[in-house]
């Protein structure tokens, strides 16, 4: 059920799959920011609230970012 998705949901699958990055809300928006450094910010999803997209769907927009600098 996407409307149970919680920003801790995102991240503990982020954190099982390996990513060092974390979710992040923001000011309408959230973003994936680096866990440990501080230098850049990952991609930012333009969604106003977290249970549009299901965990699942969160963990596909970081890897497609992520796939995409490569």
């Amino acid at each position: 059920n996407t409307c149970m998705t919680t920003l801790k949901q995102v991240n503990k699958k982020l954190t099982k799959k390996g990513y060092e990055f974390e979710l992040v809300k923001g000011d309408g928006y959230f973003y994936f920011a680096p866990t440990g450094k501080d230098d850049n910010f990952g991609p930012t999803v333009y969604c106003c609230f977290l249970y549009e997209l299901s965990v699942d769907r969160w963990v596909k927009e970081l890897e497609d970012w992520l796939q995409a600098l490569r």
